[in-house]
């Protein structure tokens, strides 16, 4: 395996502390809990760190073996995997092979030898090391990787990377209470980096958790025990919690769950291999006496919107993503304003929903005329206010098939904010991000709202943005063009002449009103 010599542990919205993100209850009380024993707890893991010995940084990979000619590969990246040895391109990895067999492998019911026939496997193949793993990683999870049988802990991680995490486990619980909270949330951070899932990017390396829902990577790295102490140092920096990670709260629940299972496992104590309560018991077990002395651990926990929020009206999100709509959309929540400001988006709720029915037909006559004002992510925002406030203002919709609807009128408030009176779609989403479009999460949400349209045309295209591409090249044309589309390709050079920093466009529009004077007379 290839070692590298050092990364940086990127920003995330989670781990929670790296994204100033909201965390949920229990991390919030560990966190508010830790007190100066930062010295102590950094002493303690040097130690650690020596004591486990594991030094390396490993470029970690996912070996193939092609179903046409039986060789077996490194993957590269996911664009088109290709056989390096018959040059047949793969079109399905089997990762539900692979993770059925490793899940008989770590029950003992086949060997290493038959685990290393399955036609995808990691670069780490230390397969012995599974043989003693904390309980922790045993636990499962209903990400949408699960598909794929990525549905328990341990199928997150590599050999090596469990062998030194299951070390750490063991290693804090034998830490002072003191200094156990803070060696417990850094091996949190340590894990959200330290894992299959987690994507190198360069020098970066982006936690599991970067875009919230783990996605396959096909190249991660296997961090050495000395990076715990980078976590400690990120967990002890304390960031102020501003933003709401996600109002998906079923994801946000599938996380924390994720997470209890390594903070239960290193803030209890182990008796003959048994789980008792010790620190924050109460969140992860259930007494039947008075002294705890008889418990059930507790079954996965729930978290509804009402949780993440805490009770407030006013949250900050940085991006608003569909999950974050659709959890809007289903709650008894109205949306009274969204403002984008602090590089996020403040959103103010109530509970005032109206006791009505509706239908989407007059929701569309309502918004028909609504004009917003603002440039780039703020025209958004404003845009998603209006609509939304309409959208989550009735108990119910009558007609409303999802999201589609938002979509099409959050881009029908932003075309009537700049008298974009044109059916053709593609051109609107052209016309949208030439006008408003400064930023890159401006173009993330656009492609959002759009379903993830990409505004390619040339003069080829038999389209309105293939004859603006024409007219562009000769503004002659404009005289064959008939006089509808004439009259939408005037609008549009209008639009964008208002918005145009070097001249371009209002020259071709000048050029363009010349040929229709000309031509008419």
């Amino acid at each position: 395996m290839e070692e590298k010599k050092e990364v940086k542990l990127a920003k995330s919205i989670i781990p929670y502390w790296r994204g100033q993100s909201v965390s949920p209850r229990i991390i919030r009380i560990i966190k508010s809990n830790i007190t100066n024993n930062g010295k102590d707890a950094m002493a303690f893991a040097e130690d650690i760190v020596k004591e486990i010995g594991f030094n390396k940084l490993i470029i970690g990979k996912w070996n193939i073996r092609c179903p046409y000619c039986g060789y077996r590969f490194e993957v590269q990246d996911n664009k088109v995997i290709r056989c390096p040895n018959c040059n047949n391109v793969i079109k399905k990895v089997n990762f539900e092979n692979w993770n059925n067999l490793i899940e008989k492998y770590v029950n003992f019911e086949i060997s290493s030898k038959e685990l290393n026939e399955s036609p995808v496997i990691p670069s780490d193949t230390n397969f012995e090391l599974l043989k003693n793993i904390d309980n922790a990683f045993l636990a499962k999870t209903y990400f949408r990787v699960s598909i794929y049988g990525f549905n328990r802990i341990f199928k997150f991680f590599s050999p090596i990377q469990i062998h030194v995490i299951s070390t750490l486990i063991s290693k804090i619980r034998e830490t002072e209470d003191s200094i156990r909270p803070i060696l417990s949330l850094a091996l949190l951070d340590y894990l959200s980096y330290n894992s299959m899932f987690a994507r190198l990017n360069g020098n970066n390396i982006k936690s599991m958790f970067y875009a919230l829902q783990p996605k396959i990577s096909w190249k991660w790295v296997i961090l050495p025990s000395a990076y715990f102490i980078k976590s400690i140092n990120a967990v002890l920096k304390q960031n102020k919690e501003i933003y709401v990670p996600s109002l998906n709260y079923d994801l946000q629940e599938e996380i924390y769950n994720f997470y209890v299972q390594f903070l239960k496992s290193t803030l209890s104590n182990l008796l003959d291999g048994i789980l008792t309560p010790h620190l924050y018991f109460e969140y992860f077990f259930d007494c039947l006496d008075a002294e705890c002395k008889s418990f059930v651990e507790k079954s996965r926990q729930k978290i509804s919107l009402d949780d993440l929020l805490e009770g407030k009206s006013i949250f900050l999100l940085k991006i608003i993503r569909e999950d974050d709509i659709i959890s809007l959309l289903r709650s008894e929540y109205r949306i009274v304003s969204i403002k984008y400001e602090n590089k996020g988006f403040r959103i103010h709720i109530d509970k005032n929903r109206e006791e009505t029915v509706t239908t989407i037909a007059e929701i569309h006559a309502k918004l028909k005329d609504k004009k917003i004002e603002g440039e780039d992510v703020e025209a958004l925002a404003n845009a998603f206010e209006v609509v939304l406030r309409e959208f989550t203002n009735y108990k119910k919709i009558v007609g409303m098939k999802g999201l589609d609807d938002v979509f099409n009128e959050v881009i029908n408030v932003l075309c009537n904010s700049i008298n974009c009176n044109i059916s053709d779609r593609m051109a609107k989403y052209y016309i949208i991000g030439k006008y408003y479009g400064r930023s890159k999460k401006f173009f993330r949400m656009l492609y959002m709202i759009t379903r993830g349209t990409k505004i390619k045309f040339n003069e080829n295209n038999n389209t309105l943005l293939g004859l603006l591409a024409k007219v562009r090249r000769d503004p002659t044309v404009i005289r064959k063009i008939p006089a509808n589309k004439a009259y939408e390709l005037i609008q549009i050079l209008r639009i964008l002449s208002n918005k145009d920093t070097n001249d371009a466009y209002k020259e071709i529009l000048s050029k363009v009103k010349e040929e229709i004077e000309f031509n008419s007379s």
